[in-house]
């Protein structure tokens, strides 16, 4: 678990680097930050602000919204507290072994592998195969936060640790960075 180091500055002027080189004194204070954080649930405010970068996709004319990739870069504090989330969350929440989305060191290369092999198989007995895939673009526009809360406690995940999460989505903002004409 670490922050990447070319990780970009977030609304908080703060680089990666600043925390994985700071003081005994700074690490020890970020770790009571983090700590009140997830004891009293709830997230400073700097948190819950990005900045927010339309970037034009490749071969895209630029006077249509959907010819830009939104991207979001938060403060490194937040990064910090999002690896600690996600920590906890992993311990918890046991992904199926044929799920490739959102997963470490795991992504398309595998899936490709998988279907390869199976299609082989299948192939090899003469038997057929039903490919069903599922097209995730949309998924984080849509998906409802607070029912997703729900289910890691059902999942087991501690309440407690979700807690300072509610309270981030409930305090969310960005601050839209135009690119410069050139």
């Amino acid at each position: 678990m670490c922050l990447k180091p070319k990780m970009s500055r977030g609304v908080d002027e703060i680089h990666a680097s600043h925390i994985k080189n700071g003081s005994p004194v700074l690490l020890e204070n970020l770790t009571l930050l983090l700590q009140m954080t997830f004891a009293k649930g709830i997230v400073p405010s700097t948190f819950c602000v990005g900045d927010l970068s339309p970037i034009p996709k490749k071969r895209k004319t630029t006077n249509q919204c959907s010819s830009f990739r939104p991207i979001t870069v938060s403060t490194s504090l937040c990064m910090l507290y999002e690896l600690l989330f996600i920590k906890e969350l992993e311990e918890k929440w046991c992904m199926p072994l044929h799920q490739f989305g959102f997963q470490h060191d795991i992504g398309c290369v595998d899936a490709l592998v998988v279907v390869a092999n199976s299609l082989l198989d299948a192939s090899c007995i003469g038997s057929s195969l039903a490919l069903v895939s599922h097209d995730v673009r949309h998924v984080f526009n849509s998906l409802i936060h607070p029912f997703m809360l729900i289910r890691a406690v059902k999942r087991g995940v501690n309440p407690a640790i979700l807690r300072p999460q509610r309270d981030r989505y409930a305090k969310l903002r960005v601050h839209l960075k135009m690119p410069q004409a050139k």
